[in-house]
């Protein structure tokens, strides 16, 4: 409720004090002063919209003198006057009560405290004997969620509709204790604010904004309606944003409050270099879900600023819709769909996904029940980098995943059952070019045309207890893949055919040891879990012959050594006979430390090892098995190594290590502490050249961030990222922010060079301000760019 509000009902409240009890019960030092006010308070009335008092409810009032003089027909209250009724309580030096002018005054250091816990303070308050109509003099009220509002008077009019406080203020920051006289850290100052009742609205006329005393920014004329009000139809909130490509413009949002499921906003923005921009949302909410529809458009003005990029054309626009909706209590369905005009509106114009690498759109349906889960989906990527990599990115029609797990009554452990489908459409082939061993190379991600793959995969495990503690878990299996593709020229470079369908199958079995040992000491525990594995299973087939998609990434580290299939996907799978063999280690210490590790090998046994098979020639899929450290029969050692404490450290460290010379391969080190409000992160990586994959050099690179409070109150946050091979800054980030229970400030800096961002050099400067219970803006004070990437295709 706004205090305009809180004061009105306060007022009504009083008239009801005043004008409604019957009849006064008398105490010890009170009098019955309503019994004294006569039959012209009978048609008293509270002010409509507001709870009504109660009208069994009996007044109760003290006083130290009661006068009544027949030659005035006045009745007065003298002395520590003290009215009850109903919750309210209102205590003046002196009340009045005109009965020849049906007109009620309270005088000297008038204060009402209503039910909710508001104060409302004033010297003088000069009211009808309804008290829909008044004036109030030097107006104050302090709420209980810390809001303060004054007004030199304030007068009702219109049979208490409408009010009217001159030269009043308004503000959510509390006084300085020790200097109650300093000026607020910010207060809204206005000429007049006037509160319709009726309109639930409140307008103010001639308002500045005062930060610590001095005048930051002024507006002739702004409105809202009573914070009481959860919908209705107006102008929200004004927006400035300053952009270096759209110059300074004013986001002013409309909304339409049309039912209570749905409503609509139009949004427009005038940007002094590019125009008018556009924007609408229709958002409606239904029983079982919700929906909104959003558009959007600009006809530019100076469309040569963004030369060279993909902004570069006079309409740019765009449309999206979000919808989610709860079918049962099982099943959720909805969507997200995204549409620009270009790859870069979203970022350009902040709108949507602004500042993501890429833009997803999707049609889902999800279900999930006790151990089961059903995901299927439709979706499409769009890149907003500006190199033109959206052409080669696909659409997936569909996707689905399928997983469930039984307990079967007959045999124990458990069964689980998968399934995967995917169809993918590709409008053109993703290559990049590669120099391995001095040969240059087209490696192809993604190749143009349709491909489709359902797979069944079906498993049992269980485990057994030995009678020395060990645990011995079999497992057997099998996976079936059906494939399909119809591709398009390119793939006849990869492919002998590019046009083909067939069915591979893979039948695994195989038993997992584990020995746990458990060693105590004294302030600590420590378990020491030799782990092996043992995985039958025949040949890969078709390997390097079927489009890859989802199989792309492939890191082999301790985090995936005892897994039984190491690709990331499902189109490659793991073929052959392969032994994992390792040691885990957990340990917990009494001071708090707690440590966990593993560190292994995996061995190829027998058959053909799918990591190292890879295509050769001028064209070849992408080589995700090559150098990845299991393409020889005995791989690289993995290890990682955690460790944490109770006061907030944090320590991982994991390395792939040559099997020959223990080179290291891969590795990386990652460190937190929150310790006494210091929150820092630390992060090397170390990744040695692999000329199967046309990484000839190595790389290794930084990044750490640090963030403290140097007061209660301050802030200071920055974070770098650096290439240390390429001595070059890849990232730069620093901010500082002031926060404290009524305003918050922010300033952040980020620079991005032109080597980590297609060319393009991108540093800005933002400030954010907020305001507690108004809101806050955060606006662009610096931007600047320069160097343009080179752009493939044409938009």
């Amino acid at each position: 409720m706004s205090l305009a509000a809180l004061w009105f009902q306060t007022i009504a409240r009083k008239g009801a004090v005043l004008g409604l009890a019957a009849s006064l019960p008398l105490a010890a030092g009170t009098v019955g002063f309503a019994d004294l006010m006569g039959a012209s308070t009978a048609h008293a009335q509270s002010v409509p919209g507001f709870n009504e008092p109660d009208p069994d409810a009996q007044m109760f009032m003290e006083a130290d003198e009661l006068l009544y003089n027949e030659a005035t027909n006045t009745v007065t209250a003298l002395g520590r006057v003290t009215i009850f009724y109903d919750g309210y309580t209102v205590n003046a030096d002196e009340v009045i009560y005109d009965r020849g002018r049906e007109r009620v005054l309270a005088r000297g250091n008038v204060v009402l405290v209503e039910p909710g816990g508001a104060v409302i303070r004033a010297t003088s308050a000069d009211l009808s004997d309804t008290l829909a109509d008044g004036f109030v003099d030097a107006l104050r009220v302090d709420t209980p969620d810390r809001t303060f509002f004054t007004a030199r008077n304030a007068t009702r009019r219109d049979d208490g509709t409408v009010t009217e406080f001159d030269s009043a203020t308004y503000t959510a920051c509390e006084a300085c204790p020790d200097n109650p006289d300093r000026p607020r850290a910010w207060e809204f100052h206005a000429d007049t604010i006037t509160y319709d009742e009726v309109q639930k609205m409140v307008y103010y006329r001639n308002v500045r904004l005062d930060f610590f005393g001095v005048p930051i920014a002024w507006l002739p004329f702004f409105a809202h309606p009573d914070p009481t009000v959860e919908r209705k139809t107006g102008f929200l909130r004004p927006t400035p944003i300053q952009d270096s490509d759209l110059g300074f413009g004013v986001s002013t949002p409309y909304y339409f409050a049309l039912s209570p499921s749905f409503d609509f906003t139009v949004t427009p923005t005038a940007y002094t270099t590019q125009g008018l921009h556009l924007q609408g949302e229709w958002r409606q909410r239904l029983e079982n879900g919700a929906y909104s529809v959003r558009a959007s458009g600009i006809r530019q003005l100076d469309p040569e600023t963004f030369g060279g990029q993909p902004g570069d054309r006079n309409f740019r626009g765009s449309l999206a819709s979000n919808g989610a909706f709860t079918l049962n209590p099982r099943w959720q369905a909805g969507w997200n769909l995204y549409w620009q005009s270009d790859r870069r509106y979203f970022r350009d114009y902040a709108i949507e996904s602004s500042g993501a690498s890429q833009v997803v759109s999707d049609i889902y349906l999800t279900g999930l029940h006790d151990r089961s889960y059903f995901d299927a989906r439709v979706e499409r990527i769009e890149v907003t980098s500006i190199s033109d990599e959206s052409q080669t990115q696909p659409w997936t029609l569909p996707v689905v995943d399928y997983d469930r797990r039984f307990t079967p009554d007959t045999f124990g452990g458990e069964l689980r059952v998968s399934a995967n489908v995917q169809g993918i459409v590709r409008q053109d082939s993703f290559e990049r070019t590669l120099s391995i061993n001095g040969s240059t190379v087209n490696a192809f991600e993604g190749l143009e045309g349709q491909s489709s793959r359902a797979t069944v995969d079906v498993g049992w495990r269980r485990e057994f207890i030995g009678p020395l503690g060990q645990v011995f878990t079999p497992q057997v299996g099998f996976r079936g893949d059906m494939i399909g593709y119809n591709l398009g020229n390119t793939a006849n470079v990869v492919f002998d055919d590019g046009e083909n369908s067939f069915f591979r199958g893979m039948a695994s079995a195989g038993l997992e040891w584990k020995w746990p040992f458990l060693i105590t000491a004294p302030g600590s525990t420590h378990i020491v879990e030799p782990v092996a594995q043992f995985i039958a299973r025949p040949d890969a087939t078709r390997t390097g012959e079927v489009p890859i998609e989802d199989s792309q990434s492939l890191v082999f580290d301790g985090s995936n050594l005892f897994e039984w299939d190491k690709y990331s996907g499902y189109d490659q799978l793991e073929g052959g006979t392969r032994a994992n063999v390792g040691v885990r280690y957990t340990g917990t210490f009494d001071n708090g430390l707690s440590m966990s590790g593993v560190i292994g090998q995996s061995f190829h046994l027998a058959g053909e090892n799918p990591y190292a098979v890879n295509p050769t020639g001028a064209n070849i899929l992408t080589p995700n098995g090559a150098d990845s450290g299991l393409e020889t029969d005995r791989s690289d050692y993995v290890a990682m190594l955690t460790a944490r404490t109770q006061n907030g450290f944090s320590l991982t460290t994991s390395g792939r290590f040559d099997e020959e010379d223990l080179t290291l391969e891969r590795g990386e080190f990652i460190g937190s502490a929150n310790v006494y409000g210091v929150s820092t992160t630390a992060t090397y990586a170390f990744l040695a050249a692999q000329p199967e994959r046309g990484i000839n050099e190595d790389h290794q690179g930084v990044f750490g961030s640090v963030a403290f409070n140097v007061t209660d109150h301050w802030r200071v946050a920055s974070s770098v990222r650096y290439d240390i091979d390429d001595t070059q800054l890849m990232g730069l980030g620093l901010g500082i922010a002031y926060n404290c229970d009524c305003y918050g400030l922010g300033l952040q800096l980020s620079h991005v060079p032109a080597a980590a961002n297609e060319g393009v050099s991108d540093t800005r400067v933002m400030m954010n301000i907020s305001l507690r219970t108004i809101g806050g803006v955060q606006t662009e004070v610096f931007g600047s760019s320069s160097g343009f990437g080179t752009i493939q295709g044409t938009d």
